[in-house]
């Protein structure tokens, strides 16, 4: 029986070990050099996840020195909660996240005035 449909036979080498797509064996060289390849990626990773790591605890100190400028400016930051919502308010940081009641010199924070 002849096969004249055009479709080729399956490759028998496909799936193992040791072979890429064209089902060709890969020299010892070639699998040397992916391992290594792989290696070299992980690394490469590993060294960048520190490097964040470092740049973060750069960022964190910055902040702080830059927090105690503030606060030597203009005092310490402090918070009082909400009227109405009970969330932190800071008082010093800026005027224009509350609003002052004149009446009994209460304040409530821009989302809850903004809702009323």
């Amino acid at each position: 029986m002849s096969d004249d449909s055009g479709i080729p036979a399956p490759d028998t080498k496909i799936g193992q070990v040791g072979n890429d797509e064209q089902g060709q064996t890969k020299s010892p060289e070639e699998e040397t050099a992916k391992k290594l390849v792989y290696a070299m990626l992980t690394s490469q990773k590993e060294l960048g996840q520190a490097k964040f790591e470092y740049e973060m605890l750069l960022e964190e100190e910055r902040l702080a020195h830059e927090l105690s400028i503030f606060e030597e400016v203009y005092g310490a930051l402090y918070s009082e909660p909400c009227l109405i919502c009970l969330d932190d308010i800071y008082v010093n940081a800026a005027e224009s996240l509350i609003t002052v009641f004149f009446c009994c010199g209460g304040f409530i924070c821009k989302n809850c005035a903004q809702n009323s």
